[in-house]
């Protein structure tokens, strides 16, 4: 019974959890859907892009079933701790889509349309303590091949602080 919910497809997946928690709004209940849930949750097999999921099925309920979800997703001790950790992740990779965009402005700043290619790297890096750092070395280049060496060494992983 398990095996969809961990070898699906991403979609496929995202929308069995949605389904699973709608089944738990509309029969509150019973008591193996609810313990599905709570192991679901409990166990961090819902990911981020399920809630992303749920969420967009709850566009589409009454008042009382977004209330009844709202029920479910904040008063269970498990829920909360999710909650906080999904804020927290993204509040992370926010704060690492704010440092490329910076990088990416300054390059375009500085060296214009030739730092395109430069700037694609900079949005594969997503360590924040990379980007800080490829940021710092960046304000002390005079050319946009030391640009370039900076950010690609940053990409290879040796830029990692010791």
């Amino acid at each position: 019974m398990f095996a969809v919910f961990k070898t699906g497809p991403v979609k496929q997946r995202s929308k069995a959890w949605a389904l699973l928690f709608k089944k738990c709004l509309e029969d509150p209940f019973d008591r193996n859907l609810q313990q599905l849930a709570e192991f679901a949750l409990k166990n961090e097999l819902v990911q981020f892009e399920d809630v992303e999921e749920v969420l967009e099925m709850a566009r589409q309920m009454s008042t009382e079933e977004k209330e009844r979800m709202y029920q479910l997703f904040t008063t269970h001790p498990v829920s909360r701790a999710w909650s906080e950790k999904i804020r927290a992740e993204s509040l992370a990779k926010g704060k690492i889509e704010g440092k490329q965009e910076v990088i990416c402005k300054f390059l375009a700043r500085r060296f214009g349309l030739d730092s395109a290619e430069i700037q694609e790297k900079v949005r594969r890096l997503t360590d924040l303590q990379v980007l800080d750092d490829a940021l710092t070395e960046l304000f002390a280049a005079d050319s946009i091949e030391e640009a370039r060496r900076i950010i690609t060494t940053a990409d290879s992983g040796r830029n990692r602080p010791e």
